[in-house]
């Protein structure tokens, strides 16, 4: 196996566990969520993935194991000066990126008027830079709003328009 399949399987292995709650009947297997339409109705339900165990969930309810992070991430928010260190840790890379993707839109220009063939790559890592920006202003008003694992948080944030803080 090469270091970097060894590496993906890793990293698969973390982000399971981090999603799915491991299966309690044969303890290997992960439970997945999936649904159903039985004669016009829907069922929303999780399911292991390497035996046949299977249990149903109610469509607005927010699985287990997310909601179970989401107490220890805002219980570890709320000891003392955690919340406010991060919230400034992100206003200030959001800004710091912000600044930088403006430099790298400027340099493109510049050098598209001058003629220079590297003006793509200045723009598209001006846009990486921007993505960056936006992940972190994500990442303050998730903080600040209290959001974090909620199901539809992202697309509120971009409702709102809360991209530049």
């Amino acid at each position: 196996m090469t270091p970097i399949k060894a590496g993906f399987a890793v990293v698969r292995g973390n982000w399971n566990a981090l999603r799915s709650r491991s299966c309690p009947r044969c303890g290997r297997g992960r439970l997945y969520e999936f649904s159903e339409v039985v004669e016009g109705t829907t069922y929303f339900a999780q399911g292991c993935n390497m035996c046949d165990f299977y249990e149903f969930t109610d469509s607005e309810a927010v699985s287990e194991t997310l909601s179970v992070r989401r107490r220890q991430t805002l219980s570890a928010l709320n000891e003392q000066g955690v919340r406010e260190k991060l919230l400034r840790r992100y206003k200030w890379w959001s800004r710091i990126y912000l600044f930088a993707s403006l430099l790298c839109v400027l340099l493109s220009l510049a050098l598209l008027f001058n003629g220079n063939r590297y003006f793509g790559s200045a723009a598209l890592l001006g846009m990486f830079v921007l993505v960056r920006a936006f992940l972190a202003s994500y990442r303050f008003w998730q903080i600040r709003e209290d959001r974090l694992f909620a199901p539809g948080a992202f697309k509120e944030w971009f409702k709102k328009g809360a991209w530049i803080v």
